[in-house]
């Protein structure tokens, strides 16, 4: 046993506990600003209770490297704005970490964003942020994330091991979501 899930950790196709506990683990593991994991990369659920090494296999079987790269505000935007999209079509969205943002559809019905924070300050379009996902999702970062790939700086870790590192630190788990990305009414 490596630690313990106070909640049952489910796959969802918007923002899902795991998720959450996912990209947070990768963006504490390099300091990044903001995280992202492709929701088809997460590849099993996992109910409350013991969680094992085995178990976290089964969850993410990929020896993914956890890579970072600098985007622009402006980038993180036509992220949040592309992600906006595909879960408005039912596409296969991502989980994202240091992000919040509030959006609801206007009169036009497309998306338009309300609130749009990176670690709790307002998003500065011009400044530089340090984003962290798996060296995978990066390779396909205009699908996932609806930007051409960035210039990646390739970690010593893999996305397995610092979400195991990241349980064994805290040994009970209870993630939830949040919210990180809500549509407004």
């Amino acid at each position: 046993m490596i630690g313990s899930l106070a909640t049952d950790w489910k796959r969802e196709n918007g923002e899902s506990g795991i998720g959450n506990f996912i990209t947070d683990a990768q963006r504490e593991a390099v300091r990044a600003d903001v995280a992202f994991m492709n929701n088809h990369g997460i590849r099993a659920d996992a109910v409350a209770g013991e969680i094992t090494k085995r178990k976290l296999f089964e969850i993410l079987p990929f020896r993914n490297t956890l890579v970072t790269f600098t985007l622009t505000g402006a980038q993180v935007r036509t992220i949040i704005e592309h992600f906006i999209q595909l879960q408005s079509r039912d596409r296969e969205s991502v989980q994202t970490s240091g992000i919040r943002c509030r959006w609801r559809k206007g009169a036009d019905k497309k998306p338009q964003i309300v609130e749009l924070t990176v670690n709790g300050e307002p998003l500065d379009e011009q400044r530089l942020y340090v984003g962290a996902a798996s060296d995978y999702l990066m390779g396909e970062s205009q699908r996932y994330l609806g930007i051409p790939a960035p210039t990646l700086d390739y970690t010593n870790q893999t996305v397995f091991g610092v979400v195991e590192q990241k349980i064994r630190q805290m040994q009970s788990i209870d993630s939830t979501i949040e919210g990180r990305i809500k549509e407004l009414p």
